[in-house]
């Protein structure tokens, strides 16, 4: 309860500054990202089923490419969640339209950097253990900008000031 009331009062808070329909936008666009890279990629893994690389010592995991569907795989890799969740902090990019004070060329360099870094440090950071082949973090990377792209686009369509 003491949550809900704190964002109520963060939300009259940044609406004060900001413009709200900029804002709802940029909402909109972070909810639609966040399920899609939670939801989506969990009903992904379901239809490929593909095994961790560290499994492939197991007598029963053999290799499969990407796209065959493994039987017997008990975890699946394909796509990786973390690198999809990771590649939401490219909504940070947003923070400039409803902030004027991060409008400025520095600010919008030092997001578009941390976004890259904290993304691409997650997608190594995976394959270093082990846990994810290379089209594993790039498809989850993948699947949660194309859904931050496509939403922004259909939000700026849809919804013009």
């Amino acid at each position: 309860m003491l949550f809900i009331r704190f964002s109520m009062w963060a939300n009259r808070y940044i609406c004060s500054y900001a413009q709200v329909v900029e804002l709802r936008k940029v909402m909109m666009v972070g909810l639609v990202a966040t399920l899609v890279a939670v939801l989506g990629q969990t009903i992904i893994k379901y239809g490929f089923n593909r095994p961790r690389f560290i499994t492939l010592t197991d007598p029963d995991s053999q290799f499969t490419y990407w796209y065959v569907h493994h039987p017997i795989a008990h975890d699946s890799s394909f796509p990786s969640g973390h690198a999809a969740q990771s590649a939401l902090s490219f909504i940070l990019v947003y923070l400039k339209k409803f902030v004027p004070k991060l409008r400025s060329k520095k600010w919008d360099v030092a997001f578009w950097v941390l976004a890259i870094f904290i993304t691409g440090s997650t997608m190594i950071s995976r394959m270093l253990l082990g846990v994810h082949y290379a089209t594993d973090v790039w498809a989850g990377c993948f699947l949660t900008l194309f859904t931050i792209s496509f939403t922004n686009w259909y939000v700026e369509k849809t919804y013009k000031v």
